[in-house]
């Protein structure tokens, strides 16, 4: 059970060490959400604090095995370096970055995995409440953007001077589409470093109690799950 004004930073920060850790229920020790009450039990939060921890909690984009809970690890035990970090980045975004020389961006495939909201391809506001400056964070695109020439560094290092980089997609994607799986009804299952199952449905894909599964991806007028 948990203490609302401890729990988000450190919780998430704690189980980003492993991909698939072993947590599964979380309680949260709210008590009261009245003031008064809170204060006369000695308790440390106050309703909003509750609130907040559970919003953020909630969020399926928020895991212990992606970028933003590696980062809030590094926050947390390494302050001199997030003091000196400029970007949040997966390696993907990282890669781009180098190769086109422009400012990072993400496709939001693999924004997923750094907390984007892909209903609105921007980044939550949780993310500030974890201590993550939106501002570390790279330009959200859809994939197949194009984003400039490849630097003569690499031109030169690859034989591939003047190619235009273009932002990408994920593995399990990839996958996706290289099994021709495109259309309204089509799904597949994709094993690498975990177990995916993607496809196309006409409308949000959503658990039995109306919330709508993590990892989902979009493309326009689409909609598949991602993991």
């Amino acid at each position: 059970c948990a203490e609302p004004a401890r729990l988000v930073a450190r919780l998430v920060a704690a189980l980003a060490g492993g991909r698939h850790p072993a947590v599964t229920r979380l309680s949260i020790g709210v008590q009261s959400f009245q003031e008064a009450k809170l204060k006369a039990l000695g308790r440390i939060h106050d309703g909003h604090e509750a609130i907040r921890a559970a919003e953020v909690l909630g969020n399926p984009a928020i895991r212990a095995g992606f970028t933003v809970s590696k980062a809030m690890w590094v926050r947390e035990h390494e302050p001199e370096k997030w003091a000196a970090t400029r970007y949040v980045l997966s390696a993907g975004d990282w890669l781009l970055a180098r190769l086109s020389g422009t400012a990072p961006v993400a496709d939001y495939t693999n924004a997923l995995k750094t907390g984007a909201d892909l209903d609105t391809l921007s980044w939550p506001s949780e993310l500030e409440t974890l201590g993550i400056d939106a501002s570390k964070l790279p330009t959200i695109v859809a994939p197949g953007t194009p984003l400039g020439e490849v630097t003569r560094e690499f031109g030169d290092a690859v034989g591939a001077r003047g190619a235009i980089v273009h932002a990408g997609v994920t593995d399990a994607n990839a996958a996706q589409i290289a099994a021709g799986v495109v259309e309204i009804g089509d799904w597949v299952t994709t094993i690498g470093t975990g177990l995916s199952i993607k496809g196309i449905a006409e409308r949000r894909v959503s658990d039995r109690a109306g919330a709508r599964l993590p990892g989902i991806a979009q493309t326009p007028g689409r909609r598949g799950r991602a993991r």
